[in-house]
């Protein structure tokens, strides 16, 4: 079964893709503003602290990252003291067996871990050196009667004491349980907080001295936006993030055992969203985490960049931006950050098995090497997540590994919103040295000399050559006779039907319209009422546009097959059904459902890998499933026809200078090590040796691949008759059809005239 996190981003990036191709539909026939907006670059200039250096913009110095991997599978708990990273590892002496807790220690430059204790049957609720290499932890052992100890060793493992904590009550006991964070001060004192805000301190001996209050004591604590964090000599600060953005520290004053008065500061006015964890947490896009800054006061990630706030002083600063061109990690997940006197070395993962040790110093910019700037350049549709969703953090991912590794090369992206202007930009000989194709017109942006033929860089490239792809993303890349597209990521899309539903391999849009007809209850599709027709009209045409458009002559939507085509969709009857949440967490369970009643006849199926949710475990199969199978796209000869639905397809600009750049990133992306990478990728890989090497796979990442071998051959087949129907999503063709549609749709004309509207309409966009 797929790991629960997995599992959510499988679910979500299945309702992502059916509501971005309904917002896409939707938003056809509006105009948007031109956006031209570099979502990476150049640092800002960064303040005090013992970093009195100017940024990248100054032209002086500039933040540089060099990386490494640890070797290690590293919980959200990794705690960096400067450059010495400590970890946390959890496993069974055998199934059934004693649990062993260990503790780890890894200098900079070590080649091997160093197990600095191991407890048996315990769990461990807090742990942290001090800046003198001391160990300290707290503990529990026996859950059911628990027993809870605070313990202190030298950083040669001498036991300085371990003391058995007993709580006066029995509210401080189950207090105790929640503890989530905790830290120490230059005396060895300590202080430990609760989810529900409970604060206890010790004394450098290690015994309870008092409790208090802190200002997240509340019902609504969700543990995610509260905790300690250590300034140094500025002292130890309980914080809070509100929904504002606003932080706020209370200094933890240990001989008095209180929180002294609330101050508050905010790093940014236009923060995309808030959320943090008491143990550092991830540095995502909506986040703002909280670090230890020791001399240089409280740090703070909000995702984008890191900021230095001096509590006595009052002063923020910026250090630098995680995703500036010789950083790279943007999009990271931040377990820890250390300081010392002019670098910083931080713990950064994309999973538990993808864990990197960055060390981050400055650089005088004449001293480094200069890259070449790549502009990619692509269409986004909508607000900031749908954004984010189009081009997706697998590209951002790629990007920001290139950058790294590429010591000649810098790929920025750009986006815009407008599609009518990029097209111009593009057809002008301008625009991005690489093209993102969303939206776009690949036959138009061909035939009119845009696009860079590869077949060239394939025959000099010695990571890939063009019969290394699969044949069906040659197929698809291949326009006009040339190869000029580059699909690097993909999914099959096919129809789930009731078992026994087909006598052949295919299907006839006949077999698919009477279907619907035969069956008036029952929708044809899940869709929205106010693009039913349409999507049932575009199923009818995934497999058969090329019988009405010749992309280089002609078009024949005006004959007697396309008008009766028209005709039966306007007949079919739409039943009511209840309204859909595709954000809700029981989405697809509910999707099932309906479809097993038969609410609607068909659904849409991704494969993207072998562990798809509703196929492998509603379904329990794709290929000997308890109720569907999964059919092809119907088409005139009944054939094997399935959807190649490239999450990305990227092609170079002709008029680029910079192509030499552009292919090196498209090299990257179809080298084996991109493409062997299947920890990361939950996408089926391009390369056939990869692909092979994926299909033999039994576990994927974290997770066990459920899939027979029968579903493997079903799969490949998919692929092996996979099309990329790259008309589909010619922008101005679909436009055309929907506008004209939607007047027949309304009884506003007949199917004829809607023929003969969209024949004149299409005939005198393919002419221009």
């Amino acid at each position: 079964m797929l790991g629960s996190a997995a599992l959510h981003e499988e679910k979500y990036m299945e309702k992502i893709k059916n509501i971005l191709y309904i917002c896409f539909l939707l938003v056809l026939l509006t105009g948007c503003g031109v956006r031209d907006e570099k979502l990476s670059g150049g640092e800002t200039s960064i303040g005090s602290g013992g970093f009195e250096l100017e940024g990248e913009a100054s032209g002086e110095k500039a933040a540089v990252a060099e990386w490494e991997s640890t070797g290690n599978r590293l919980r959200e708990a990794a705690f960096l003291l400067g450059d010495t990273l400590y970890y946390e590892e959890v496993q069974r002496k055998d199934e059934g067996g004693e649990m062993e807790v260990s503790l780890f220690r890894k200098n900079n430059g070590q080649n091997e871990a160093e197990r600095m204790l191991c407890l048996t049957d315990a769990w461990i609720l807090w742990y942290q050196p001090d800046e003198k290499g001391n160990l300290y932890l707290f503990y529990i052992v026996d859950e059911d009667n628990p027993q809870y100890f605070l313990r202190k060793q030298t950083e040669k493992g001498e036991l300085v004491y371990e003391q058995s904590i007993v709580p006066k009550d029995m509210e401080g006991m189950e207090a105790l349980a929640t503890v989530m964070s905790g830290k120490v001060n230059g005396e060895g004192e300590i202080c430990l907080a609760t989810a529900q805000g409970d604060i206890f301190f010790f004394s450098s001996e290690g015994q309870m001295t008092g409790t208090c209050k802190a200002a997240w004591d509340r019902e609504t604590y969700h543990g995610e936006s509260c905790g300690l964090v250590n300034g140094g000599k500025e002292g130890i600060f309980a914080y809070m993030i509100s929904e504002q953005k606003e932080i706020s520290l209370r200094k933890v004053n240990f001989q008095q055992k209180n929180l002294e008065t609330e101050f508050s500061f905010s790093v940014s006015e236009n923060l995309p969203g808030v959320g943090s964890t008491v143990v550092g947490g991830s540095g995502g896009f909506f986040s703002l985490d909280i670090f230890d800054g020791y001399e240089l006061g409280v740090l703070v990630s909000d995702g984008i960049e890191l900021w230095q706030y001096v509590p006595g002083e009052g002063t923020l600063s910026r250090l630098f931006s995680w995703g500036a061109g010789r950083v790279n990690l943007k999009d990271y997940m931040i377990d820890a950050i250390g300081v010392l006197e002019d670098e910083f070395y931080i713990a950064a993962r994309r999973s538990y098995e993808d864990v990197s040790y960055v060390r981050v110093s400055y650089k005088k910019i004449e001293e480094l090497d200069e890259k070449q700037k790549v502009l990619l350049g692509g269409i986004v549709i909508g607000g900031s997540n749908v954004e984010e969703t189009v081009w997706g953090e697998d590209v951002a991912k790629f990007i920001s590994n290139f950058n790294r590794i590429s010591d000649q090369y810098e790929i920025e992206l750009v986006s815009y919103q407008d599609i009518e202007a990029f097209h111009l930009e593009l057809l002008k000989g301008r625009g991005p040295d690489l093209i993102c194709l969303y939206a776009l017109d690949p036959f138009v942006l061909t035939d009119k000399g845009v696009l860079e033929e590869l077949a060239p860089y394939f025959a000099e490239s010695e990571l890939v050559k063009e019969e290394d792809l699969l044949p069906a993303i040659r197929r698809a890349g291949t326009i006009q006779g040339k190869m000029s597209v580059i699909i690097p990521r993909y999914s099959v899309q096919g129809l789930l039907m009731e078992k026994g539903s087909l006598e052949g391999e295919g299907w006839t849009v006949d077999e698919f319209l009477t279907l619907g007809e035969e069956n008036p209850e029952s929708l044809l599709l899940d869709q929205q009422a106010e693009i039913y027709r349409n999507m049932v009209l575009h199923t009818a045409l995934r497999a058969e546009m090329e019988r009405y458009v010749e992309w280089d002559e002609k078009c024949d939507f005006d004959n007697e097959e396309f008008i009766a085509l028209l005709e039966r969709i306007q007949n079919l009857p739409i039943p009511m059904t209840k309204p859909v949440d595709f954000f809700s967490s029981t989405y697809l369970e509910e999707e099932w459902e309906r479809f097993t009643e038969k609410e609607y006849l068909i659904l849409e199926g991704y494969v993207s890998s072998l562990n798809r949710y509703a196929y492998f475990k509603l379904n329990e199969g794709i290929a000997i499933g308890g109720y569907a199978d999964m059919v092809p796209f119907p088409n005139q000869d009944a054939a094997p026809y399935y959807n190649l639905n490239p999450y990305y397809s990227l092609a170079i600009n002709s008029a680029s200078r910079v192509k030499e750049g552009a292919w090196a990133f498209l090299e990257y992306m179809l080298s084996p090590e991109i493409q062997n990478d299947f920890s990361r990728n939950t996408l089926l890989p391009v390369r056939v040796d990869s692909f092979d090497l994926y299909m033999e796979m039994d576990v994927v990442g974290r997770a066990q691949v459920e899939a027979t071998e029968e579903d493997r051959d079903a799969v490949r087949k998919m692929v092996e008759n996979a099309y990329w129907q790259q008309g589909m999503f010619d922008r101005e063709i679909l436009s055309i059809i929907n506008e004209e549609t939607n007047v027949l749709w309304a009884g506003d004309c007949d199917a004829k005239t809607a023929a003969e509207k969209i024949q004149r309409r299409v005939s005198l966009y393919i002419s221009e």
